[in-house]
């Protein structure tokens, strides 16, 4: 039987990647710093505290070995160098990189677009565009660090994959709750900006998953863009939505007004596109609309008795308020 070893295994991309692995026979290692009493029982299932700080803490962990290691939690060159020193442990190393790390010719990224300009981008954007410097600056520079280090000094097979706006239950950072919140709220018109044809890809976290599957047999390293099969639109993302959750509501497309967008500004909102071009691994993932209802269901059952933004903290950390109701209205009045 195959063993996995997943770092940051509780989270939302690991506990997705674990069900895919436990489904196709493997034994699945999951490591994070905090206890998982929910795990118990679970045939071929482990769980390990890890903290990755330790010193030798990985080494330690992994006993004897895995066929696959997936670093969900690699940042920057320290994660990178501490995948090198375990390297001849396992078979194939996986590590979720972002999409982020890509640059247009003018050097713009998606880090710096709300002071240097959003960046313009080849529709879609491969593995072979160019991709920000490595260095410590923002999060995409270290990034790529960490891609390179594992590239450069990694003899086992290392894999790196460079999601987009992922979701999927557990998430963090589920973008689809400015939908969802709407719709639970009783919202019957939700004014989007740039016409609601915004087109910031998607990835869900089952494909991820046949990603990561898909690497345990490489046998050279290699990048991949993982992303859904096609890009929605905000206003496919918000009708998605609505029919997973039996609702309606109206979407009111606003005029484009510039970047950064006064008014409707959704997750997803974007004035020139940033779709990627998914690796053909990725041909049996499925769809936003056929993936996304369950997404939407752990929303609504994990706010049900808590705040949103303890469920939710990098939603609620955005740097404005994505529920503001009266600009909402307000804008709908000068429309009408």
């Amino acid at each position: 039987m195959q063993h996995a070893f997943i770092l940051g295994g509780t989270g939302q991309i690991g506990r997705a990647v674990a069900d895919r692995l436990l489904q196709e026979g493997w034994r699945v290692t999951l490591a994070s710093r905090a206890p998982q009493r929910a795990l118990d029982g679970q045939p071929n299932l482990r769980h390990v505290m890890l903290d990755r700080r330790d010193s030798g803490a990985i080494a330690l962990a992994l006993g004897d070995g895995a066929d696959l290691l997936l670093d969900c939690i690699a940042f920057d060159p320290a994660d990178a160098r501490q995948l090198v020193e375990v390297q001849r442990s396992v078979g194939a190393i996986c590590a979720i990189s972002s999409a982020s790390v890509y640059r247009d010719d003018e050097g713009r990224t998606l880090d710096e677009a709300r002071s240097n300009g959003f960046p313009e981008m080849p529709v879609p954007i491969t593995t072979s565009q160019p991709t920000v410097r490595p260095g410590n600056a923002t999060y995409s520079t270290r990034k790529v660090a960490m891609e390179q280090i594992l590239l450069d000094q990694c003899q086992t097979p290392v894999t790196l994959l460079r999601p987009c706006a992922i979701y999927g239950p557990h998430c963090r950072h589920a973008r689809e709750w400015f939908f969802v919140k709407r719709m639970l709220d009783g919202r019957r018109e939700i004014p989007v900006a740039y016409g609601g044809m915004s087109r910031f890809h998607t990835s869900s976290v089952q494909g991820i998953a046949v990603a990561v599957v898909a690497s345990a047999s490489k046998t050279a390293s290699s990048v991949m863009n993982v992303a859904d099969p096609v890009a929605p639109t905000v206003i496919e993302i918000g009708e998605a939505i609505m029919r997973a959750m039996g609702v309606k509501a109206y979407i009111v497309g606003l005029p484009d007004r510039g970047y950064p967008p006064k008014d409707g500004v959704t997750p997803w909102s974007v004035p020139k596109p940033f779709v990627v071009e998914p690796s053909q691994d990725l041909e049996s993932a499925g769809s936003y609309e056929s993936l996304v209802p369950p997404a939407a269901r752990w929303l609504i059952e994990a706010t049900r008795d808590r705040p949103w933004q303890e469920v939710l903290p990098a939603l609620a950390a955005y740097p404005f308020d994505l529920f503001d109701y009266e600009a909402d209205e307000r804008v709908l009045r000068a429309l009408s």
